[in-house]
């Protein structure tokens, strides 16, 4: 057997926005949202993090102060479609929804994720350290990239309401 059906193993959807959004606000109905990304904040956000953001705004869910936020980011080729619940500024859970990738899915599962539960953002890093994954890397950095975005994402909403 070839180590390439392998790879195609990691590829899939892993969990639906309906299965997120169920998990996230169990006790509320959540109220679709939209954050307008002016040219003003994607400056403010690259002058913060580091990097740019993309796309005219950033739609997302709210219910209970918490914050639900599907990003996307390319992993080596194809886009990781992660979901971020994010409270108090700390993530409560990171999700990957989707997988597009034949190497790297790892970060899918549970014992990894799990190391974003109750992160938060410090001087525009994350405050404590992501252990990696060999051969994931490019996942990982995309999971921990999507991870501040989050954060910075529920601050500037959080601040508008």
């Amino acid at each position: 057997m070839s180590w390439a059906v392998f790879g195609w193993a990691q590829i899939g959807v892993y969990t639906t926005l309906d299965e997120v959004l169920q998990e996230a606000f169990p006790e509320v109905e959540p109220e679709q949202q939209t954050l307008w990304l002016t040219k003003e904040t994607k400056s403010q956000f690259k002058d913060e993090l580091g990097f740019e953001i993309h796309g005219l705004r950033q739609r997302y869910w709210v219910g209970e102060e918490r914050t639900l936020w599907i990003l996307e980011e390319i992993g080596k080729e194809y886009p990781i479609t992660f979901a971020y619940l994010v409270e108090e500024d700390r993530v409560l859970f990171a999700q990957v929804m989707e997988y597009r990738e034949t190497r790297g899915g790892e970060i899918r599962h549970a014992f990894f994720r799990q190391q974003f539960d109750g992160i938060r953002l410090k001087e525009s890093k994350l405050d404590r350290r992501i252990d990696g994954i060999t051969g994931a890397t490019l996942s990982v950095n995309a999971m921990r990239k999507m991870a501040k975005q989050a954060l910075w994402l529920h601050r500037e909403a959080t601040n508008q309401s």
